[in-house]
């Protein structure tokens, strides 16, 4: 039993740090930047990601 709890939470820190570490690694982050018009694959791109940005800015 001791391991299960263990286990999780090993994985809530890994995932808070990754939820961290995520905005300052541009490999980690949205696949096309708001600067970089080439990498839109959908017409709805870019309302898609700023969507997305104004969720994670609401959740925190």
């Amino acid at each position: 039993m001791r391991y299960w709890s263990v286990l999780f939470a090993l994985a809530a820190i890994f995932s808070v740090g990754a939820f961290l570490y995520a905005p300052f690694s541009p490999d980690w982050w949205l696949p096309n930047p708001a600067s970089d018009y080439r990498h839109v694959v959908s017409t709805f791109g870019r309302e898609i990601d700023s969507l997305y940005l104004i969720i994670l800015i609401i959740t925190g």
